[in-house]
């Protein structure tokens, strides 16, 4: 168990205060080895032991959301020095974003068993993660979703280019601290807004709610055919974004 640790901690080097640390992890296939980091380490607050108990969640859930907060308490803890990270409170600010007294700004997101972690030295920061999955909702407003979340990294798209669009607007609310639903009210994207407002209308205001907050948003290169965006500070975000993945080799 040391081994490993010592492994991971080696392949993930002090982070840069002045860049966006992102990295990636299957929770299943680093199951063990997360729960036994805890075990060992003690680094659940006692609310997220009650949380991960909640038998109104499947297990499956339960057993991954755990995972997930152990895994970025292992990064606050490993690569950035903070303490706090060992058993501290989990709090939120006034809009509901989470934050650690004495940490830097971070975020989660984890689809199916894929997590994926952003600590930036100058937050804000936001990310996210969304496995392939069908799209249930009105060819208008997805049209609108595309023209918003694909406006704000120009040039990029992909095969199921609503996906790409979604995690670009959900990293950018993440980031902002005000949720998806009220960036997507302040885009013009409502039920009555479908056929009021234009692709390239939602683009503009798209850009210009990120460039009012000074936040700047781009893709990242998953596996399995994830789809994944990191939002952070346009300086930050300007210098690149690498995405380190983390697997259960690196773990032994």
């Amino acid at each position: 168990m040391t081994r490993g640790l010592e492994t991971v901690t080696a392949n993930l080097a002090a982070a840069d205060p002045k860049s966006i640390d992102v990295c990636h992890l299957d929770l299943d296939d680093a199951g063990g080895w997360l729960d036994a980091l805890d075990a060992r380490l003690g680094l659940l607050a006692a609310d997220e032991h009650v949380d991960a108990a909640n038998e109104r969640l499947a297990v499956e859930v339960r057993r991954r959301r755990r995972r997930a907060r152990v895994l970025l308490r292992w990064a606050l803890l490993e690569r950035h020095g903070v303490a706090a990270a060992r058993g501290g409170i989990v709090e939120r600010d006034e809009h509901g974003k989470p934050f650690m007294v004495g940490a830097p700004a971070f975020n989660v997101s984890h689809s199916g068993p894929l997590c994926v972690i952003a600590v930036a030295g100058t937050g804000p920061v936001g990310v996210d993660v969304e496995m392939p999955r069908e799209v249930q909702l009105g060819p208008d407003r997805q049209a609108l979703i595309v023209a918003a979340g694909l406006g704000l990294c120009p040039g990029e798209g992909d095969a199921l280019p609503f996906l790409t669009a979604w995690t670009r607007l959900e990293a950018l609310a993440k980031a902002r601290g005000d949720g998806v639903g009220r960036l997507l009210t302040a885009l013009g994207i409502t039920a009555a807004g479908v056929g009021t407002i234009t692709p390239a209308e939602v683009t503009e205001r798209a850009r210009a709610i990120a460039a009012a907050d000074g936040v700047a948003v781009t893709g990242l290169d998953l596996p399995g055919g994830a789809f994944g965006a990191v939002a952070g500070p346009v300086a930050l975000v300007a210098q690149g974004v690498v995405c380190r993945a983390m697997t259960s080799a690196s773990l032994q």
